[in-house]
């Protein structure tokens, strides 16, 4: 199976009152060309921060301790800030958290496609240009004579998020980053935008990571799923074997506490205790405190990863210790 994007012991630290903040701890995962790969944990995990790694849009207070992040054969760790500048949107495009509030309020919406395209290309006419966007505005069930025409203000959120999505194709990108992209939106318009990026991916063989918190949204789209801790990567596999066969114990609690419109309520409980503090993370495995099936080992040594039937698993319960 080829990687189009492999990190390697990425670190990520913020530097903050208390002292360092460690978000990212040394996480490695390999993101599979052509299909989509989900990165779920509970908010405050540290999913967003390991976006930020990879592309370095770091807030000031933010520290790449240790890089090693590949886009096909690239290391993304040795370019300059413009090389990468001139990767991101064109090779790798990136939809953010609320990414509708980064459209200008005082420019229309096909003045904000001119300028994102001549950004990074030369050469296409205008036509050419807005006769690409149109094309994509009907791709994302968008009206463009109408759209193209509007300022921000004009449109609805699932209308602006859709907007962004278009945009981010508009220079034929080969990996979609997707953060939180159902995010702030009723659930019709979710819905909306979870059937639009499968027809996108189906019909572009478009390489997507989804960064969620929403369990539903990633049983629907995603192919291989990856469960993140408190800054730490905790289990990988195919999305039927982390809903129905998962080996992780945090993996089986986060899925038994998502709501159910169907089956008896009763049977959604929440995780027992509270996500430890990135300041002063626990000994040993960070999930021990909570976890029902924790070993003496446990709070001494973090786990390596082990191979379990299709999973990928950093839990004592798969070794050879007791």
């Amino acid at each position: 199976m080829n990687h189009i994007l492999r990190i390697k012991n990425l670190i990520v630290e913020y530097a903050v009152r208390e002292g360092s903040l460690r978000v990212v701890n040394n996480v490695s995962l390999d993101v599979p060309e052509g299909k989509i790969t989900a990165l779920v944990g509970e908010s405050g995990c540290g999913k967003s921060s390991l976006l930020d790694g990879i592309l370095r849009t770091l807030p000031p207070n933010g520290y790449i301790r240790s890089n090693g992040v590949w886009f096909k054969d690239i290391n993304l760790a040795r370019l300059s800030n413009e090389e990468l500048r001139r990767i991101r949107w064109e090779r790798i495009a990136v939809v953010f958290q609320a990414a509708q509030n980064s459209l200008n309020p005082v420019l229309k919406i096909g003045d904000h496609v001119l300028e994102t395209y001549h950004a990074h290309r030369k050469g296409e006419s205008k036509d050419e240009i807005l006769a690409k966007a149109r094309e994509l505005l009907e791709m994302v069930n968008l009206d463009p004579k109408q759209v193209l025409n509007s300022y921000p203000y004009e449109l609805s959120g699932g209308m602006k998020q859709r907007v962004i999505i278009a945009l981010s194709l508009i220079l034929d990108p080969e990996l979609l980053i997707l953060d939180e992209p159902t995010s702030a939106l009723d659930t019709y318009t979710q819905s909306t935008i979870i059937d639009m990026l499968k027809k996108i991916h189906r019909e572009k063989g478009l390489t997507m990571f989804l960064v969620t918190h929403d369990l539903p949204v990633v049983a629907e789209m995603a192919d291989y799923v990856a469960v993140m801790y408190a800054g730490k990567i905790m289990e990988v596999a195919d999305v039927e074997t982390i809903f129905y066969k998962a080996k992780y114990p945090y993996t089986n609690l986060l899925i038994k506490a998502i709501p159910s419109l169907i089956g008896d309520p009763s049977d959604r409980k929440p995780i027992p205790g509270s996500p430890p503090s990135l300041l002063n993370p626990p000994s040993g495995c960070v999930f021990h405190p909570r976890c029902p099936f924790r070993r003496p080992i446990c709070d001494k040594k973090a786990p390596p990863f082990f191979h379990v039937d299709k999973s990928l698993v950093a839990c004592w319960l798969y070794g050879d210790t007791k």
